[in-house]
């Protein structure tokens, strides 16, 4: 007579890890999808300039030209861009509108604010791997 387990054993049993390494992975990586991110956030701060009272943009409206300009010809990674974008930031946050455009402001800064950031941050990246590279040798 054979004796057939009653139960089934569980010592030997396998364990499966999945190791993922960082998803984010370096900056450098990353720097296209930086700079189109920094174009992306003037264009939505471009789109809700759009949508307070003229006469509350006007005074500011030779830095929205170049920074539509810059925009539309994805060039956001130079001094034009960003001193165009600051005064921007600057004349709206002076604004004195109506209480019903305070969360357009509120985004249109946020938004300025991260463009600003990005197209910094891309171009200090570009400048170090430049000057790594004129370090080492590798001339362009």
């Amino acid at each position: 007579m054979s004796a057939h387990p009653r139960a089934i054993p569980t010592n030997n049993c396998h364990q499966i890890i999945l190791h993922q390494p960082d998803a984010k992975g370096s900056d450098f990586g990353r720097i296209e999808d930086m700079a189109a991110q920094a174009n992306n956030n003037a264009r939505v701060a471009l789109g809700g300039i759009k949508r307070l009272p003229y006469y509350s943009t006007k005074p500011f409206e030779q830095a929205e030209r170049i920074l539509r300009k810059a925009v539309s010809n994805r060039r956001v990674l130079n001094d034009n861009f960003r001193d165009a974008a600051l005064e921007l930031f600057r004349g709206i946050c002076e604004l004195e509108c109506l209480e019903e455009y305070q969360s357009n402001i509120e985004s249109i800064l946020q938004s300025l604010r991260k463009a600003v950031e990005l197209s910094q941050y891309v171009s200090d990246l570009l400048a170090a791997e430049q000057e790594i590279g004129e370090q080492r040798g590798i001339v362009r």
